[in-house]
């Protein structure tokens, strides 16, 4: 739910109007109250241009639009209309996160993958990823817990695969959705 989380330390893809890629960083503040992150690298955007900013928290990743605004002698972004999109409308961006998945829920119990199975994220949305695997075989309901690696940022997600195409002999393309995790 938009701005209801502690956003600090998560990944943050800042892209402009046009969806190029201005900062792939990490929030370091967040003023929920006044809706305000500040970032490790800021993007530097065309005079009072609007940001999108896909922030990469937990349960889910959360989508806002966003302004840099001048605080003193601190940039800070100006966060509003965050949103999580229905799932046939939801914004992917194309990305190359490594990624690993450390388990897989079997009936109803979380199993850890030994030895944690390295992946690719190829896309991301506010509602799961898409990632490649040549090695082994999930189906469509399989329930895996995914860790992000991304710098110092760690996120984990327990995911459902919902789709499966099949790129050639040997490679497959999984789509996943983020589940809640209590």
């Amino acid at each position: 739910m938009p701005f209801s989380e502690n956003y600090v330390d998560c990944a943050v893809l800042i892209h402009n109007q046009n969806g190029e890629l201005l900062s792939k960083t990490k929030v370091t503040d967040y003023d929920r109250k006044n809706k305000m992150i500040k970032v490790e690298q800021m993007p530097t955007p065309g005079n009072n241009e609007i940001l999108k900013l896909f922030i990469l928290s937990q349960p889910s990743p959360c989508e806002y639009k966003g302004r840099v605004v001048r605080i003193g002698r601190d940039k800070e972004i100006a966060l509003f209309g965050g949103e999580e999109k229905e799932l046939r409308q939801a914004v992917r961006y194309k990305v190359n996160f490594p990624a690993q998945i450390i388990g897989v829920v079997e009936q109803g119990e979380l199993k850890p993958a030994k030895p944690p199975i390295d992946i690719k994220i190829i896309d991301i949305s506010t509602h799961g990823f898409k990632f490649f695997d040549k090695m082994h075989d999930w189906h469509d309901g399989d329930l895996l817990h995914v860790q992000l690696l991304m710098g110092e940022t760690h996120k984990e997600w327990v995911v459902k695969v919902v789709r499966l195409n099949s790129i050639d002999d040997a490679e497959i393309e999984y789509g996943c959705r983020f589940l809640l995790v209590s």
